[in-house]
């Protein structure tokens, strides 16, 4: 199941591949304004268990509201026993991450592959038909 929400400055896809795992693609600014779209689309992503990827490739800057934003999210994921991964991070946007000191904080992922703990070529051939291999 795919939620595409687009608003002004963001755009998130939620994509719940299992029980366990969701991904959240995201794409924009997460600025002042696109901060603040981001925390009311993704409220209902805070009470999930299993693994929540968030995919940051389309994201161009991050404030530090954006950086309190997803800080928050986490939190209220791994309250409820989840974990956040973040992938694809772009280098200006990791800066932002680095100057905060909350590289740390998160998982940081290369690669969707990594992101999911699936090995790449097994990612590659399979990410089309995931939800079917999921429920063999």
């Amino acid at each position: 199941m795919s939620d595409r929400v687009d608003n002004a400055g963001i755009k998130v896809i939620l994509d719940l591949r299992s029980d366990e795992l969701l991904i959240a693609t995201i794409s924009g600014d997460l600025g002042i304004h696109g901060s603040e779209k981001f925390e009311r689309l993704t409220t209902g992503v805070a009470p999930r268990r299993g693994l929540v990827v968030l995919n940051l490739a389309g994201v161009d800057t991050v404030s530090s509201l954006g950086l309190g934003v997803l800080v928050a999210l986490q939190r209220g994921i791994r309250l409820h026993g989840g974990r956040v991964r973040l992938a694809r991070v772009q280098p200006r946007v990791m800066e932002s991450f680095q100057r905060a000191r909350l590289d740390s904080v998160f998982e940081n992922c290369a690669t969707m592959e990594e992101a999911v703990g699936l090995p790449s070529f097994w990612f590659q051939k399979a990410w089309s038909n995931f939800d079917r291999l999921l429920t063999r």
